[in-house]
């Protein structure tokens, strides 16, 4: 799996957002058609996700906080249409503190080829 395409995304409709502004994550596999998207939703292999990609993607947007990545079949809205990862800063003293800094409310959407 490489990185063909990063795009980030103001989000158009905060209202529906987590009030954190957690920042959403969302990769698509290049040239992957509708019928396959609908049969892999559910099946998304999101651990090797978690480990291979996302510290890439975060690395490429100078995002050097300390953050947790955390997958939801329901990142983009309340139907599994658009699976993803919301991408929280972890505080020492707080926990969950938001989104990485410049990134919150922002969606990024990366293309991956094969």
């Amino acid at each position: 799996m490489k990185i063909k395409d990063i795009k980030v995304h103001s989000n158009r409709d905060s209202s529906r957002r987590s009030p954190w502004g957690a920042m959403r994550l969302y990769i698509w596999p290049e040239g992957e058609t509708v019928l396959e998207n609908l049969r892999n939703r559910h099946e998304r292999p999101y651990t090797t996700y978690k480990k291979l990609l996302v510290p890439k993607v975060l690395k490429r947007l100078g995002i050097t906080q300390t953050v947790k990545p955390r997958w939801s079949s329901t990142c983009g809205c309340s139907c599994p249409c658009s699976p993803g990862f919301f991408v929280e800063v972890l505080h020492p003293d707080y926990g969950r503190d938001g989104a990485p800094t410049g990134f919150h409310n922002k969606d990024v959407h990366v293309t991956i080829t094969a």
